[in-house]
């Protein structure tokens, strides 16, 4: 045997494992020179440096960013163009020429903090330096440039033969310095004869080099002439630069370095939660990663500001970060005492800041006071003051942009930019007296613009509005004129309003009004306020403000407009009780007095008293159909057309009580063509609008017209300033949809609907439980006996009655349990049911039509001696519903067969 064979290398699957003895001998001389890399690709050279660092293929691909599959075909290339034999040989070769080349110049920084996350970029740079001899990591400062670029440096540096050099350009005053650092990195030195950068093509010129040039933004001119005269003498040389601006020249590949992701598991809070950690700071449980996520993504995700935030929280806590957040000023110091720029935010903008012209500098102060995405337009508007011009604003903006302190912003289809908060709060804290006109400019260009957007629905190009005029408001509440702030926010209330952000727009009026010194326009901004609360099904809200706003007008001397607001108010008792999770408590006839003793001799308000009085829940009840439609003449001679559609909410209802369901359905389909008619947008139209798709939906619904019930429900459904109350409109969809078949639909959107009333505070609201109700419906028909129980509960908590009584003394609870408990074959608890004493109101007067064919089918299947009557009353009831019909002609089809069955059995 023959004891100097090598064992064979061990093979894995993650690749060769090198197995070098340390009797090995060394690879000769000859072999070592014969190795002319110049004959391998840029790929192959990283490959074969990283063989001489005895890394597996698996870590090779790891650090090169490829697949094991990809590295393997390098190695054989390898063997194939050096001409070595095996794959052992291979690697001593690459070893010895690793250790033969060095590493020579500066020494590659030492990380003292790990990197985290940025696969993707870390992946993307080094794939930029495969394809590119010149990339520049560009981002604004803050950002981990210099950390991204020395991690892939890092993992590049077994490539190149010649290893990497690093110089760190923030010492370097000037172009010379420049090249006598960069010389120095190479182990150039220059002569009397041989300046810096011949001793540098001299020293690097086929020498396989990664240069590193570290925060170029002062020297970026120099930077750009350094790189262009190397590349094009060095062809084995690249380089890579970090920077917060770019190089501008052609053969540059730009590598943009954003924030952080701010998820909640993304590496922003990730890096959070470690520094947060190592700064001694208790752990911190996942539902705070909502939170956290939540202040990265105020710091604009930038790792040196999620760091210095974090290492305060061992003593602010997560609260006193938050709160620190509106002055980061403050909150972002304490970082690396050696690296100045890094102590603080402040002092890595101050480094940016010193680096803009004059004009740039001050634009950068003065557009601070934008806190969202701002236009060229908004821009000139708010920072074109002397002694800058408009015109100077857009090369301005360039010029930030450049360097990184501003942000283009393609979140819509108009131009625009946006500056991170902690640039922004810098701004501000900068701003010297000569700048501070911008918040009175900003104040006024929100005006304008508001004014112009309250006019027509709201663009989504103009959404960054919302955002600027809240700042707005708040910077006219203590520095602005009170009258200009209130003129904003009764703007804005109605601006929102349009844009369906109901809470917010009850709130702007209501701040309006307290802004304002003239109290004719204060009630105004309260009677909207109190309809939007309307729409919100805020029963209690409402009537405080119709109050408040009867109080403004009387102090106005407007006794009209106070006593028709008076009017409202009970109005809104006798109309809307379910808004107040019950019957409102107190009596509507003080109000009705007042009103009536205000302006006894105008016929709007003795109309407006007429209509008030008809509510069903008034102290009179409901009135008789031809009463009701004197009511509705009454407003229509006014010519209110809000009043008269009320009027003719109280004829429909009077009709119900009346059992005419058919007659109601049609008028309430008029109602709606009616009000559709005035095309207003106004909150008090909408809420009308509102109302009339709500009643004309179970008015449809008890009719038997199911394609036309779900018809009204999208309308609702549809209605612009709905669209982020959702929820509110869903209402609708869930009965129809219900006992349409469409149990699906009803469930999905329910689940949507317990998340947004659970989200809202679980309010009583007993003129919505008919949702729940329809929901355990849906759950009883599915089966899910549990999810029916859930539903109820919450019908019972809406309603603020005990869960027995849930389904009780509402008119649709009864019908809705009585089909459940039909479905689960239970035929007798579901006559029972349908047929117990007690007040139904007006959906009992609804449904009457279904309730009549349910009865008669519960009979029937129960084998009740009175099946044959109840299918006599259903048959009188139902006439013109074709849904009770359907259900009836199947009760009249079992019975007979019964009837049938019982005929021909033996006496």
């Amino acid at each position: 045997m023959c004891c100097n064979v090598h064992p064979p290398a061990r093979v894995s699957t993650s690749g060769v494992t090198p197995d070098i003895g340390t009797g090995s001998a060394a690879v000769s001389h000859a072999t070592l020179a014969a190795v002319d890399l110049r004959k391998v690709t840029e790929r192959e050279r990283e490959v074969f440096g990283l063989l001489g660092s005895h890394l597996t293929h698996e870590q090779i691909g790891q650090r090169l960013f490829i697949s094991v599959r990809t590295v393997e075909s390098h190695v054989a290339s390898l063997r194939r163009k050096l001409a070595i034999p095996d794959h052992r040989t291979l690697v001593k070769v690459a070893a010895e020429h690793g250790s033969a080349a060095g590493t020579r110049g500066a020494a590659l920084p030492a990380p003292l903090t790990s990197f985290i996350g940025r696969e993707r970029e870390l992946a993307g740079l080094a794939s930029a330096l495969g394809s590119s001899r010149l990339v520049s990591a560009v981002g604004p400062g803050g950002a981990g440039k210099t950390r991204l670029a020395l991690s892939v440096a890092t993992a590049l540096a077994p490539g190149f033969a010649n290893g990497v050099r690093w110089v760190d350009l923030v010492p370097v005053p000037d172009g010379t310095a420049l090249e006598e650092a960069v010389a120095q990195a190479c182990d150039a030195v220059p002569t009397a004869r041989r300046g810096p950068v011949d001793a540098i093509v001299a020293a690097v010129r086929d020498r396989p080099t990664l240069l590193v040039l570290d925060n170029c933004e002062h020297l970026v001119n120099a930077v750009a002439t350094l790189a262009e005269r190397l590349l094009t003498s060095c062809p084995a040389v690249k380089m890579l630069v970090t920077s917060r601006l770019r190089l501008a020249v052609a053969f540059e590949r730009v590598f943009p370095v954003a924030g952080l992701s701010t998820g909640a598991h993304g590496d922003a809070v990730t890096l959070f939660i470690e520094r947060a950690a190592a700064a001694g700071a208790k752990p911190l449980g996942d539902p705070a990663r909502e939170r956290i996520s939540a202040v990265c993504a105020t710091l604009g995700g930038l790792p040196l500001a999620i760091e210095l935030a974090a290492v305060r929280l061992p003593a602010l806590s997560l609260e006193g970060v938050e709160r620190g957040l509106l002055n980061q000023g403050e909150l972002l110091t304490g970082g690396a005492r050696l690296v100045a720029r890094h102590r603080s935010m402040t002092e890595t903008l101050d480094w940016s800041a010193a680096l803009l012209g004059g004009a740039a500098e001050r634009a950068l102060r003065r557009l601070a006071v934008f806190v969202a995405p701002f236009g060229l337009d908004a821009a000139a508007a708010v920072a074109g003051f002397s002694p800058l011009r408009p015109g100077d604003v857009p090369a301005a903006l360039a010029e930030l942009t450049e360097h990184n302190l501003l942000v283009a912003d393609a979140a819509d289809d108009r131009a625009a930019h946006r500056m991170l908060e902690p640039v922004r709060q810098y701004g501000v804290a900068t701003m010297t007296p000569a700048d501070e006109a911008a918040f009175s400019r900003h104040f006024a260009w929100c005006l304008r613009s508001v004014r112009h957007a309250v006019t027509g629905t709201l663009p989504r190009a103009q959404a960054r509005l919302l955002d600027e005029t809240r700042q707005a408001i708040a910077w006219g509440v203590t520095h602005g004129d009170p009258a200009a702030t209130a003129d904003l926010a009764s703007m804005f209330g109605r601006l929102l309003f349009g844009a369906g952000r109901l809470r917010e727009a009850q709130a702007r009026l209501e701040q309006a009004a307290e802004l304002t010194v003239d109290p004719v326009r204060a009630a105004a901004d309260l009677q909207d306020a109190a309809a939007i609360a309307k729409c919100r099904v805020r029963g209690a809200e409402a009537l405080r403000l119709e109050l408040a706003a009867a109080d403004r007008a009387r102090a106005a001397g407007r006794p009209v407009t106070a006593a028709l607001a008076l009017t409202r108010a009970a109005e809104l008792m006798t109309r809307f009780p379910g808004m107040f999770g019950g019957r409102p408590s107190g009596d509507t006839a003080p109000f009705l007095a007042k009103a009536r003793n205000m302006a006894p001799d105008d016929p709007h308000v003795a109309a407006a008293i007429e209509v008030a009085g008809s509510g069903y829940a008034g102290p009179h009840g409901i009135p008789a159909p031809e009463q009701a439609s004197r009511v509705v003449a009454a407003a229509r001679a006014v010519g209110d057309s809000i009043l008269e559609s009320s009027a003719l909410d109280s004829l429909i209802s009077a009709m119900l009580f009346a059992f005419d369901i058919q007659a109601a359905h049609g008028l309430a389909q008029e109602r709606v063509a009616r009000l559709r008619a005035l095309g207003a947008v106004d909150p008090a139209a909408a809420l009308e609008l509102k109302d009339a798709l709500h009643v004309a939906t179970f008015c449809a619904l008890g009719s038997g017209h199911l394609d036309i019930a779900m018809r009204m429900a999208h309308s609702q459904h549809e209605l612009p300033f709905l669209r982020e109350s959702l929820s509110v409109a869903e209402d609708e969809l869930m009965a129809p949809a219900v006992l349409a078949g469409d149990l699906r639909t009803a469930v999905e959107a329910g689940e949507r609907f317990l998340q947004d009333w659970i989200d809202d505070g679980r309010p009583a609201a007993a003129g919505r439980a008919m949702t729940p109700a329809a929901l355990a419906l849906a759950h009883g028909l599915l089966g899910n006996d549990q999810a029916r129980e859930d539903w109820l509960a919450v019908v019972a908590e809406m309603r603020g009655v005990p869960r027995v009584s849930a389904s009780r003394g509402t008119g649709y609870g009864e019908l809705f349990e009585a089909m459940a408990l039909l479905h689960g074959d239970r035929p007798h608890e579901a006559y029972d049911v349908l047929t117990a004493d007690g007040e139904r109101g007006l959906y009992g007067a609804v449904f009457h039509q279904w309730t009549a064919a349910v009865t008669a089918q519960a009979a029937v299947l129960a084998g009740r001696p009175d099946a044959g009557e109840r299918i006599e009353r259903a048959a009188r009831a139902c006439s013109g519903n074709p849904a009770a019909t359907t259900i009836l002609n199947r009760a009249i089809k079992v019975h007979r067969t019964d009837s049938s069955e019982q005929d021909a059995r033996p006496a």
